[in-house]
């Protein structure tokens, strides 16, 4: 004879459910080398990040379009991360326009770079 339980998400946990821990499961598997991350050079060393394409193109005031990169990269990383600080990524020289700390694990840096 089976027996008709019932079933509910909070059933399957003995503990409460604890968001900050599924989102440090998720972030190991984003910045994963075999998975979303790569390799590249920041500042003179070799580190695991994400780079992508800022979804946003501003003009100045002075007429210059700038295009902007996000960098992802893990806070174990990363001493500070201000707006107006340089970076050198990949050969390449960036101002940070915004950064952000996301969930204490890993920060979301607004990178500009003018193309005047």
């Amino acid at each position: 004879m089976v027996r008709n339980e019932e079933c509910s998400i909070t059933a399957l946990y003995s503990e409460p459910y604890d968001f900050s821990l599924s989102v440090h499961d998720d972030i190991d598997t984003f910045m994963n080398l075999k998975e979303f991350a790569a390799i590249h050079e920041i500042d003179s060393k070799k580190l695991p990040g994400i780079i992508t394409l800022d979804s946003k193109n501003t003009i100045q005031q002075d007429g210059t379009y700038t295009r902007g990169l996000v960098l992802w990269i893990q806070d174990s990383y990363v001493s500070r991360a201000e707006p107006g600080m340089q970076v050198r990524i990949d050969g390449s020289t960036y101002v940070i326009g915004n950064a952000r700390l996301i969930q204490g694990e890993m920060w979301r840096i607004e990178l500009v770079i003018a193309d005047g």
